[in-house]
């Protein structure tokens, strides 16, 4: 009988760690993107901006909503159902994170910035602080305009 109890216990603390875990990183991941969401559009890449804000806010409230969820889960449906329920949450939640992490990488790659190799390797470098927004500015700034090589001041017609 003790054992059923500290397996239960166990299970418990674990859909517990999972709820918490989808709600720290739902908040410390949609915050900082949401309040950068408006810098594609200053840098010339406006179709991102309302994408990166609406990502933003569902990870925040889906953040938000899980540990609801989970203990919903827990009080109806038991111990199976609250697993279940905590790896739907993590599966959506680290899925919106990793859009959202290396968004600046895929916005790269899709308008073919010519850094797009370099910017990559600064989104991968978790470390660095406010990296995500240095490299989310790189991707989103629009490249130079070039001058056409084909205009001749000297011709004169």
């Amino acid at each position: 009988m003790s054992d059923a109890v500290n397996n239960l216990a166990n299970l418990t603390a674990l859909v517990n760690i999972m709820a918490n875990g989808c709600e720290i990183l739902g908040i410390a991941c949609g915050a900082p993107n949401l309040i950068m969401s408006w810098v594609p559009s200053a840098c010339g890449c406006p179709g991102y901006s309302l994408k990166i804000a609406a990502a933003s806010v569902v990870l925040i409230v889906g953040g938000l909503a899980s540990p609801g969820l989970i203990n919903w889960s827990v009080a109806t449906g038991g111990p199976g159902l609250a697993i279940v329920m905590g790896v739907i949450c993590v599966l959506i939640i680290g899925g919106l994170f990793l859009l959202l992490t290396f968004l600046p990488t895929i916005i790269a790659y899709r308008e073919d910035r010519p850094q797009k190799l370099w910017i990559t390797v600064l989104n991968l470098c978790l470390f660095i602080p406010f990296n995500q927004q240095i490299a989310l500015v790189w991707a989103a700034k629009a490249p130079p305009q070039r001058l056409d090589d084909t205009l001749n001041v000297n011709d004169h017609r």
